[in-house]
């Protein structure tokens, strides 16, 4: 057994009557039986059981009687469902038929400027999203694949959605603090940079063959990092250095190369464009994490020099401000408020490892302010405040001017302080029902999802909140005041699409306005999107 099958959590023992759930897996479209699904039952965030779909896509498992179950059916080369069925009190449940869309598949060749195949090519599919503060939700992710002998490749469990299509250059082993590219990116259909890509549209379960890329031989460029310490930051000892694209709907890893125990790397055949490098690693003579980045531009024909300043923490002080704390029922004395700080980097740089720049650790504030300090490296960085309690960010100023947004600039030397970050603890509810559509006994409930996104007053330190619906539809979802445009949905892993700027015109129906007051609730009847 692996450690990672030993690892999985045992269903949960279940007590009380049970009953048989029994059906058949099929596809969507075809209605074909699909062999070898992974179905798990759950009530709760523990799995009840699991079983496995046979030749003929059959299946049955036992389920606590007079109940509802989340189930889960998972197999590759389709997408993930997920939805609800209640098992009667008296009876089996039978001739459940649980319908699963097959993923789409991306299919093409890359070849060299002489049409011969490239074999060991690394193709990409992403869906390019500009992150901002707000969007906490998204994240970056890119499917892969590699080319066979033929140059041929294949992308597979892709959702619905518009995908560039890219050719990275072919892994370059360092020798000597030098990386030798030895052929250039290329953007389907045959662009050399992102700009040029057109992006591939792909519906439900539909395969796109054909998307074929060519790539030629690497530039001759080459560039000069060089690497030193700034200030009091310690020294760099086998040091990584991680090259992508400065592109931050697109952060895409060029390279990877190591220093060793030099100061310089050498870098050649990028192809020109805008480009980020960025230090990533541990130091182990202090066991602490480094840092430093750079942008830099590679033109046809120069050797760039980049300075790549390993950056020293920067200290970050402030004041956080309790309002609105409510008083125990009793008249006994409140307790500690538990929380901390955050300083989150942008979306786009978290693939380098940098997830958290400064954390507070646990806070524990008894009466109505207490100050904090943590550090972060220099950038741009997003606050965050966690907690109990229910308390949110309300206003944040720094020297007594207040800041329009939850971002802030962390300089190269010096400190930031002056903050100040005033919690509200008068949230409001959001209570309602998600006009689902009904179905027989013996068909999965898709599991659906509410989304509040802030918007008008109070938009400036709002995040985007979600909640589940119950089996029936019903759901509450606790919010700072404000007004807020909520939608709701059926679960999917890339649920961020339907926040997106790009999809306003054809989900605005379903989107409701409302406004939260503090200590109230909001009622509001929801329509379910449609499929994206």
């Amino acid at each position: 057994m692996t450690a990672a099958l030993a690892a999985q959590p045992a269903p949960e023992a279940v007590d009380g009557p049970k009953q048989t759930i029994s059906g058949k897996v099929v596809e969507a479209a075809a209605g074909a039986p699909v062999r070898g699904a992974k179905i798990v039952l759950r009530d709760g965030p523990q799995p009840l059981a699991t079983t496995h779909s046979d030749f003929g896509g059959r299946f049955s498992v036992e389920a606590p009687a007079g109940r509802d179950v989340l189930v889960s059916v998972e197999k590759a080369g389709r997408l993930d469902r997920r939805g609800f069925l209640t098992v009667p009190a008296a009876r089996p449940l039978t001739d459940v038929r649980i319908a699963v869309d097959r993923a789409g598949v991306i299919a093409g060749r890359v070849t060299d400027e002489h049409s011969q195949p490239v074999v060991g090519a690394r193709v990409i599919a992403f869906e390019p999203h500009v992150y901002t503060e707000m969007d906490m939700i998204g994240r970056w992710s890119e499917h892969e694949s590699t080319t066979d002998d033929r140059g041929e490749y294949r992308i597979w469990d892709l959702e619905p959605g518009e995908y560039v299509v890219a050719v990275m250059p072919e892994p370059a082993v360092p020798a000597g603090g030098v990386v030798r590219l030895r052929r250039a990116a290329a953007f389907y259909p045959a662009g050399l940079s992102l700009g040029e890509a057109e992006p591939v549209k792909l519906g439900w379960g539909q395969l796109r063959e054909g998307v074929d890329l060519q790539t030629s031989k690497a530039a001759g460029t080459a560039v000069e990092i060089s690497i030193a310490p700034r200030g009091g930051a310690a020294p760099c000892g086998n040091c990584g250095v991680r090259v992508r694209l400065d592109e931050e709907t697109a952060p895409l890893v060029v390279t990877d190369g190591y220093v060793g125990e030099g100061t310089r790397l050498r870098v050649e055949g990028l192809s020109p464009g805008s480009y980020r490098a960025s230090l990533h690693g541990v130091n182990p003579a202090i066991g602490q994490g480094i840092h430093g980045s750079a942008r830099f531009t590679v033109t046809a024909g120069r050797t760039e020099e980049v300075a790549l300043r390993i950056e020293s923490p920067i200290p970050v002080r402030g004041v956080i401000e309790l309002k609105g704390r409510p008083e125990p029922a009793d008249g006994t004395t409140p307790q500690p408020w538990r929380g901390g700080v955050r300083l989150m980097p942008p979306l786009y740089e978290l693939a380098d490892g940098l997830i958290i720049q400064g954390l507070t650790g646990n806070l524990e504030i008894a009466g109505s302010e207490s100050a904090f300090e943590l550090s972060s490296y220099p950038g741009r960085v997003t606050l965050q405040v966690n907690g109990a309690g229910g308390a949110y960010l309300a206003e944040a100023s720094r020297d007594g001017k207040p800041l329009d947004s939850p971002g802030i600039e962390i300089p190269n030397e010096g400190a930031v302080d002056g903050l100040k970050l005033q919690l509200q603890f008068a949230m409001g509810l959001l209570s309602g029902t998600l006009e689902t559509p009904t179905g027989s006994e013996n068909e999965l409930r898709p599991l659906y999802m509410v989304y509040a996104k802030p918007a008008g007053d109070g938009a400036n330190f709002g995040r985007i909140r979600l909640a589940s619906a119950r089996p029936d539809g019903g759901f509450e979802l606790r919010l700072p005041p404000g007004e807020y445009e909520v939608i709701g949905a059926e679960s999917s892993p890339n649920f961020g699409r339907l926040l997106r700027p790009a999809r306003e015109a054809e989900l605005r129906k379903f989107f409701k306005r409302v406004r939260i007051q503090p200590d109230e609730t909001t009622q509001v009847e929801l329509e379910v999107a449609p499929k994206l």
